[in-house]
């Protein structure tokens, strides 16, 4: 009772409430089924070996595995992101990490009609609140506007990402790739 008190309580920080409802449901799908179609072909996010970002991605999605909605959602519509949850619980590598060529067929649409239209908007709007000193965070997304209380750990998130791609800007395939998925002015 205690957490579920607590946790309520957070909803509106993180902008899980009703106003926001539509917006998050629709990356929440619209991600699932992306990713769900990169995992039918490779065992982590990036080939054989599991990598931060599998855990980091894997363990949010746990979380909506053990809620009955979102989970019965999962398992009749992303099956191998639901597979691939259930492997990151105790992950054994399954050979190399693939080619870049052999994984951007599926990671490119996850980034231009995902990352591009939801994740890195939010992240830039966010960090300028966090700029700017502001409480909230307003930004039009794709699906909708969307409202959240200002997160200074995501901001300085998205900074460090900056950072990383800023260091890598003379490598022409993240290069061609952020360009090819709308990504490079949102990170720049």
């Amino acid at each position: 009772t205690q957490i579920a008190e607590r946790m309520t309580d957070r909803l509106p920080l993180v902008g899980a409430g009703p106003e926001n409802r539509a917006v998050l449901e629709a990356s929440f799908r619209r991600a699932a089924t992306l990713l769900n179609a990169h995992l039918q072909d490779h065992l982590f996010l990036f080939g054989g070996h599991p990598t931060f970002a599998d855990f980091s991605i894997a363990a949010q999605l746990q979380q909506m595995l053990q809620d009955p909605t979102p989970a019965e959602w999962l398992r009749d519509r992303a099956p191998f992101v639901v597979a691939w949850c259930e492997h990151m619980e105790d992950p054994k590598a399954g050979g190399p990490f693939a080619a870049f060529s052999d994984l951007r067929p599926t990671l490119e649409p996850l980034f231009a009609e995902e990352v591009a239209t939801t994740y890195l908007p939010w992240a830039m709007a966010n960090a300028a609140s966090i700029d700017g000193d502001r409480a909230a965070v307003r930004v039009d997304l794709a699906d909708g506007p969307y409202e959240q209380a200002a997160q200074s750990f995501a901001a300085g998130a998205f900074a460090s990402l900056q950072d990383s791609v800023g260091i890598s800007r003379n490598d022409a395939v993240l290069t061609d790739f952020l360009a090819a998925t709308g990504c490079t002015g949102l990170i720049a």
